[in-house]
């Protein structure tokens, strides 16, 4: 159990760092950055946007789910997201640092809300891997477990945008990763198949959810891990709105896909 601790940081490890180390917000996420200290906290770091509800496919509010609904069931469980494990993770890791007294050791910094570096001053990654390394693909990374006799200690956080930089469908890496029993974690974002950047974009593709979902539901789920969006918004989306819609068309998208699923395996 405290192997599969530890392996869940690494899954939730930017997350973790952020919660774990950051300092307690003062202000709300679209003041301007011109709060000072604790006197000018309004109670909620997105005041002017509301609750975020399902509203169903026909809905036009651009602030509502339109295919993930909470507390509907499908094939008997409810689709309502937890962050059980994240929370357990985040505790962990602050045991960890008091027993240890070391920080995190990576962190990511955002600067594209800087003007400075909003346009060109900070290009994207390039492609990566840029060469061969032991975690290219599903395949590989199997393969070199169970070389040296640690198939049974890992499951595989496959990334979609990844296993398209590799040559690969997301759907492909996640029956490689399946068929060997180690699909354990999903980053569900996509990026641009025309070129060779790691762009980390929201996944709007229902047909891609809807075929990785299906390697999902094959698997019977993935706890105790889940899904990651590991997207972030393109450069010139400065409003805060911009932050919630991208993530809801993430969070449809693959509600949309797991309903699509569903349909096609009780066809088949």
């Amino acid at each position: 159990m405290k192997k599969l601790k530890i392996f869940m940081i690494f899954l939730c490890f930017n997350a973790a760092s952020f919660l774990v180390s950051a300092d307690p917000q003062t202000c709300p996420a679209d003041s301007g950055g011109k709060c000072s200290g604790p006197d000018d906290w309004e109670g909620e770091f997105f005041p002017e946007i509301p609750h975020i509800k399902y509203e169903g496919p026909k809905s036009s509010n651009p602030l509502t789910y339109k295919w993930y609904n909470a507390e509907e069931e499908i094939l008997g469980k409810k689709m309502k997201k937890s962050n059980k494990n994240l929370d357990e993770v985040i505790e962990l890791a602050k045991e960890l640092q008091k027993e240890t007294k070391i920080r995190p050791l990576w962190g990511t910094v955002q600067l594209f809300l800087h003007p400075r570096y909003m346009h060109e001053e900070q290009r994207p990654k390039p492609q990566e891997p840029t060469k061969h390394q032991y975690d290219w693909d599903a395949a590989t990374a199997a393969n070199f477990l169970r070389k040296y006799g640690l198939i049974n200690e890992f499951k595989l956080n496959i990334e979609c945008n990844h296993a398209r930089l590799s040559g690969h469908t997301c759907h492909h890496e996640l029956e490689t990763a399946r068929i060997n029993g180690l699909l354990g974690n999903i980053d569900a974002n996509t990026g641009d198949a025309q070129t060779g950047w790691d762009t980390d974009q929201f996944l709007t593709d229902v047909g891609e959810a809807t075929m990785f979902m299906m390697s999902v539901l094959r698997n019977d789920g993935i706890a105790p891990g889940g899904f990651n969006l590991d997207a972030k918004l393109r450069r010139e989306s400065t409003d805060v709105e911009d932050l919630f819609i991208a993530h809801i068309s993430g969070m449809d998208t693959l509600a949309r896909g797991l309903r699509n699923a569903v349909k096609l395996l009780e066809v088949n």
